[in-house]
């Protein structure tokens, strides 16, 4: 749960979890129960109420290593840039020529797009390779 919540903030899209309105979190941390079955969560920190939030609350404050599955801290290139990195590091004339690679020809060069900062998202975008197999590598 504290990756899914602290994901906004990892990804730089809010800076603190709190500030992202598609959250579940305002429903865990202020007793608010619209949507999310809170009890079971909180009852993992503890058996009294009030105490299982503040600890829950405190929980997902604290920061862990967990990356954002788009989010991995390298450089970022717009797709046209990526476009031609691709095409230089892998010496092809389009990113699409990547699905036609046997397998292990494939996942040596989404290694190296990953090596170059290039995200989950726009290597499959420009690839056209599934996002489970390139995160598979």
């Amino acid at each position: 749960m504290r990756y899914i919540h602290q994901n906004p903030v990892k990804a730089e899209i809010a800076k603190v979890i709190q500030q992202y309105p598609w959250s579940s979190y305002a429903e865990y941390s202020l007793q608010k129960h619209d949507i999310c079955e809170t009890e079971f969560p909180w009852a993992l920190f503890s058996e009294d109420p009030k105490k299982a939030i503040e600890l829950w609350v405190e929980f997902n404050q604290v920061y862990n290593n967990d990356q954002c599955l788009d989010y991995d801290g390298g450089k970022r290139s717009n797709d046209v840039e990526a476009s031609g990195l691709i095409k230089d590091i892998l010496k092809v004339l389009s990113p699409a020529d990547v699905q036609s690679f046997e397998v292990e020809k494939r996942n040596r060069a989404i290694r190296k797009m990953k090596e170059q900062g290039l995200l989950i998202r726009q290597i499959e975008r420009l690839t056209g390779v599934s996002f489970g197999i390139i995160r598979g590598i």
